[in-house]
C-alpha cells in the first residue's frame, strides 16, 4: 500500500509539472505581448490610423493625381470608324523562272478577305489583285504575274491593301531580274 500511494503522489507531482509546463507554453505562444524588432503585431501603444489633417505635401499630390485622372478622361476617344493607315513590307519583288513574284505583309493587322491590289509600273501600267491571307501577327499579300505579262525591263509594283476601315501601302519596290 505504501508503494501505491508513493507512485499516486509521483504521478500527481509529474502530472502539475506536465501541466505548469503547457500553461508556460500557451502563454508563451499566445498571451505574452510582443516586443522588438521582430513584431509582426501593431503596437497597441501606438495609433494605427493619423486621424490629423493633411499636410500641404499631401494635398499637393492628391491635386496632382486629380489632374492626371482629369486629364486621361478629357482625352479624345479613338474613332474607331476612321480609317485606318500602315505601310506594308514587300518582301519579294523578283523574276523567280517564268513568273514575277511578289509578296509582302501589313504587320500589326490580323484580317481575313481583305484586297491586296498590286500596280506594276515600266512599259505601262499593270493592276493584278488578290486576296488578303490573316495569320498570327500580320495579314499577308501575295501574287504571280508572267514575265509575259511585264514585256521589258525596269518594272516596280506598289503593293495596297484595303479592308473596312483599314488601308495599307508599300512604297514602289523595282522588281529584281526586270
Amino acid at each position: 500500500m505504501i508503494k501505491n500511494k508513493k507512485s499516486k503522489k509521483i504521478v500527481v507531482i509529474l502530472s502539475a509539472i506536465a501541466a505548469i509546463i503547457f500553461a508556460g507554453a500557451v502563454w508563451w505562444f499566445f498571451i505574452r505581448p510582443e516586443s522588438g524588432a521582430n513584431s509582426t503585431q501593431p503596437d497597441l501603444n501606438e495609433e494605427a490610423i493619423n486621424y490629423s489633417p493633411p499636410t500641404e505635401t499631401e494635398k499637393s499630390e492628391a491635386d496632382t493625381h486629380k489632374d492626371e485622372i482629369v486629364s486621361k478622361q478629357n482625352q479624345p476617344k479613338p474613332n474607331n470608324n476612321a480609317e485606318k493607315s500602315t505601310p506594308i513590307t514587300v518582301t519579294t519583288a523578283a523574276l523567280n523562272g517564268k513568273n514575277v513574284e511578289v509578296r509582302g505583309y501589313i504587320s500589326g493587322i490580323v484580317q481575313e478577305n481583305g484586297t491586296c491590289t498590286y500596280s506594276f509600273t515600266g512599259n505601262g501600267t499593270i493592276i493584278k489583285t488578290s486576296v488578303g491571307v490573316a495569320d498570327v501577327s500580320t495579314t499577308n499579300c501575295g501574287v504571280s504575274v508572267p514575265r509575259t505579262s511585264l514585256p521589258g525591263t525596269g518594272w516596280k509594283v506598289v503593293i495596297s491593301y484595303k479592308s473596312g476601315a483599314t488601308t495599307a501601302s508599300s512604297s514602289a519596290q523595282s522588281i529584281d531580274g526586270l
